[in-house]
């Protein structure tokens, strides 16, 4: 069973919650200075554009034809077309042929949320690029504050002070914050998503806002399988994995799990429905589901080699330092089994646990789908981040903690 949190450094009070506000505001206000400088300088073009350029391009052709032609004329579905091909239409021109001359460019491999969402932003009168990548930059920091308040909820507010710096300061998530694509989006649907489900199991009591919360990470779930695959299998191996460890068996809680998993199904089959919708018919929706599902066919090969292959620099830890560190934490938990209450000790089993589950998560979306040999690594990448976050902030809190306990000071350098 997973206890309730506890915090040993709990005396400092809400100074960790200030420091991470402050780093939150500062990033936020870095990032829109960061906007005003193009990536090509006049006379060029003289706008700025983000490291997924041409899917940013794709959704905002998309959303300009949602506003102008309706949602219902294009299936609510990406027409990423511009009715010449030797340049927007890119790889689906090379990989499907045109029925007609200038007939529509539909992505099904993706969901349609970020084109909707461009859509509706420009039915207000929002029509400009940097205004679209601020509210991109903005909807990033907001899900790094959810995810500030998920790790302290789980590991205490150290720990998760030093995994919202670490990951609002790596190359991957600063890459993805701005892009209009629903890359950026991913990270505020999924924070969401599971600060909400931890509001239900942990924090609130009434059952009507418990009902609320569930209800919330529900709508937040299927959001995100309507988005992108990305967080997907992280969001139900979370919640699988927190509800294994917090109740003891993996489907002892088997009505929330069965009710979460319930919107990534359906989110899912609402974009599948729009495909078949869109190609004419059950059959046509068949044939798409393996581009749907992001699986490697033989007419959408990738390059194994491009993707995140090689470039685990980017999380600035390796695999020898991922192991070496869930070790040394694991070895340290085993040194204080005799020192620590058994509920601290319990507590910190579980978060020990709670680190793998993390990985699964992480590591499920790259081994599954072939979006993670895409040649931007920061996409795949990305879903390792909450884990490298908690691994080494949750590495040294349990390295102090050890020099705390410890009988002699000689033998807390042999802890590391």
């Amino acid at each position: 069973m997973l206890p309730k949190m506890t915090n040993s450094y709990s005396r400092y009070g809400r100074i960790w919650d200030v420091l991470a506000i402050i780093f939150v505001i500062w990033l936020f206000a870095w990032s829109l200075e960061k906007l005003k400088e193009p990536t090509q300088l006049p006379p060029i073009y003289g706008e700025r554009w983000s490291i997924t350029s041409y899917t940013d391009f794709a959704t905002l052709m998309a959303g300009q034809r949602f506003y102008e032609d309706g949602f219902t004329t294009h299936y609510f579905l990406p027409n990423v077309s511009v009715g010449y091909q030797e340049f927007s239409r890119g790889w689906p021109y090379y990989n499907v042929p045109q029925v007609s001359d200038n007939s529509a460019a539909y992505v099904v491999r993706v969901g349609s949320l970020p084109a909707v969402i461009n859509g509706l932003l420009r039915h207000i009168g929002i029509d400009d690029l940097l205004a679209f990548y601020k509210l991109a930059a903005l909807s990033s920091v907001i899900a790094l504050m959810f995810w500030y308040a998920i790790a302290s909820l789980l590991y205490g507010r150290i720990t998760a002070l030093l995994s919202l710096i670490y990951i609002g300061t790596s190359i991957v998530f600063l890459g993805l914050m701005e892009g209009l694509a629903g890359y950026s989006y991913d990270f505020l649907l999924a924070f969401g998503a599971v600060i909400a489900f931890l509001l239900a199991e942990r924090v609130l009591a009434a059952r009507r806002w418990i009902a609320l919360a569930y209800s919330i990470a529900w709508l937040l779930t299927l959001l995100q399988a309507f988005n992108s695959l990305g967080f997907l299998f992280w969001l139900q191996a979370f919640f699988l994995g927190y509800l294994w460890i917090h109740h003891g068996r993996p489907f002892k809680a088997w009505r929330p799990l069965l009710f979460l998993t319930s919107a990534s199904i359906i989110g899912l089959s609402i974009h599948l429905t729009l495909v078949g919708w869109a190609l004419g018919g059950f059959r046509s929706m068949l044939q798409a589901l393996p581009s749907v599902l992001g699986i490697d066919t033989a007419e959408f090969h990738m390059d194994p080699f491009l993707g995140w292959s090689g470039r685990m620099d980017l999380l600035r830890v390796d695999l020898i330092g991922i192991v070496l560190l869930l070790a040394l934490t694991l070895g340290i938990i085993i040194k204080l089994r005799q020192t620590l209450p058994t509920e601290v000790l319990s507590n910190q089993w579980a978060q020990w646990r709670l680190l793998l589950v993390f990985l699964v998560g992480g590591v499920s979306f790259i081994r599954l789908t072939s979006e993670s040999t895409v040649p931007i690594p920061e996409i795949p990448l990305r879903l390792l981040l909450p884990f490298t976050g908690l691994l080494l902030g949750f590495s040294i809190v349990m390295c102090f903690r050890y020099l705390k306990h410890a009988d002699r000071w000689r033998w807390q350098f042999q802890a590391l």
